[in-house]
């Protein structure tokens, strides 16, 4: 089943802009000041296939967040990340997937990862 076939790409940037907007998340100052990190982030939401990959990669115990990272490897070369870059990536994924309907189930620590701790989800049902 094609993933656009069950949520159109503009509906889903539309709840991830409602969601963050309303939060008090540390990724709010990215997307204000229109960084390139901000930039990276954005051209997400609308990569259908990484959407795709991050749910995917959850049945070989790949978190999402860890799966984005491999994705922009050669993109976030260039970007000097702090603790405080690392926190808003793992915000962004964490209201991409609560914006698909996923919610957080747990944590695990990946030694050999940029980011160390990647969590899990899984679909709510409705």
């Amino acid at each position: 089943m094609a993933f656009t076939s069950i949520i159109e790409i503009d509906v889903i940037e539309d709840v991830y802009f409602y969601n963050l907007r309303s939060s008090k998340s540390p990724l709010l100052k990215e997307y204000y000041e229109q960084t390139d990190l901000w930039t990276l982030l954005y051209a997400s939401i609308k990569n259908e296939t990484l959407l795709k990959l991050m749910i995917f990669n959850m049945e070989f115990n790949i978190t999402p967040v860890h799966t984005f990272i491999k994705y922009y490897e050669e993109e976030l070369l260039n970007h000097q990340l702090t603790r405080f870059h690392k926190q808003c990536i793992g915000y962004h994924v964490s209201f991409l997937l609560a914006t698909l309907g996923y919610k957080k189930t747990r944590q695990i620590y990946r030694k050999d990862a940029v980011i160390k701790y990647g969590a899990f989800y899984e679909k709510i049902a409705r």
